[in-house]
């Protein structure tokens, strides 16, 4: 649980974080740019602006930084009628070209509810950070980790981290630093010929996180059915399954495939997952890498001495497992 705890709090402290730098991006009009559904499109000019925040000026472990924020310019429902579900992942397209460089650019998409901000998922490429030239042509990819609210405004925030703290320890890191006579929300950058698209949607029932470079995962509340772990994400391969990744989903999940990417499964990996009834291993993983506890019955026993291939047992509560 250490590992969930650690991304939890992350997801709260990035709450927090979008409620105090949201304001500094005024709506942005204009239109055109990006396809599907919405009326009005995304606007061809976005002004990224200045934003500082300090969760406790004196506690050196709080949540502080600077970065460039285009805050609630971009509307999603300007270029899509896609509304997000938790677990989404959203392949966006983007074009354009700034009087700036940018050097640490991420996505964020948040929701706005009356007059309440709310976090929702962020971008993951194959590092953190997607580093864009003055002319830029990319694809974003960005999973949606809280659970949405249909009926908010959903906004994609473009942003520029110039540096993040947390926990007394950097996140992020450019080397800059906002200039101290410069206030928040004035305006650092322009992005000109501005264009997205989202092109892509994919739920697996997982959640992603790029946690220092590594990716890891975690099973969504009401995953189901066969579920196959996938070897890579973002340009990064999944080597590991951490203890407590499909804990206590009972119901739903009766098979999983587990890539040959895996090299490790931590114990309580599949605890209390009562419903699982066959499990395919792909690849080769060693007796110290398997944890004792990963998988309820003698499932362990059985794939140490039979290697690759798919297990079955013939109910949920079965404790002997047997290779087909």
């Amino acid at each position: 649980m250490k590992n969930l705890t650690k991304i939890l709090g992350i997801i709260t402290l990035a709450t927090a974080l979008v409620c105090a730098l949201v304001s500094c991006g005024d709506g942005g009009g204009g239109s055109g740019g990006g396809s599907g559904g919405g009326n009005n499109g995304p606007p061809n000019v976005i002004y990224l602006k200045a934003g500082r925040w300090d969760d406790d000026p004196n506690d050196n472990n709080a949540n502080r930084g600077e970065n460039w924020s285009s805050g609630n310019q971009i509307k999603l429902s300007d270029f899509t009628t896609v509304k997000p579900k938790q677990g989404d992942i959203l392949t966006f397209k983007i074009s354009g070209v700034s009087d700036k460089e940018i050097k640490y650019c991420r996505f964020e998409i948040y929701q706005i509810t009356g007059s309440t901000y709310k976090w929702l998922g962020t971008s993951l490429n194959s590092k953190e950070f997607v580093v864009l030239p003055y002319n830029f042509n990319d694809y974003i990819y960005v999973q949606i980790y809280d659970n949405p609210n249909p009926n908010s405004v959903f906004y994609v925030d473009f942003k520029n981290f110039l540096w993040w703290k947390m926990w007394g320890d950097y996140r992020s890191n450019s080397g800059e630093t906002l200039p101290a006579n410069i206030p928040n929300n004035t305006i650092m950058a322009t992005i000109h010929n501005f264009k997205i698209s989202l092109d892509s949607v994919e739920n697996s029932g997982l959640l992603f996180y790029n946690d220092n470079n590594e990716i890891i995962f975690f099973a969504l509340d009401g995953i189901s059915g066969n579920v196959t772990i996938p070897s890579q994400k973002y340009g990064k391969p999944i080597t590991r399954i951490l203890g407590n990744a499909f804990e206590n989903h009972p119901t739903g999940l009766t098979g999983i495939t587990i890539p040959n990417s895996i090299t490790s499964i931590e114990d309580n990996a599949f605890s209390g997952c009562t419903s699982l009834t066959s499990v395919t291993f792909q690849g080769t993983i060693t007796t110290a890498n398997f944890g004792s506890s990963a998988f309820n019955g003698d499932l362990r026993t059985k794939y140490l001495a039979g290697g690759i291939g798919t297990y079955t047992r013939p109910s949920g509560s079965s404790t002997t497992w047997t290779k087909k």
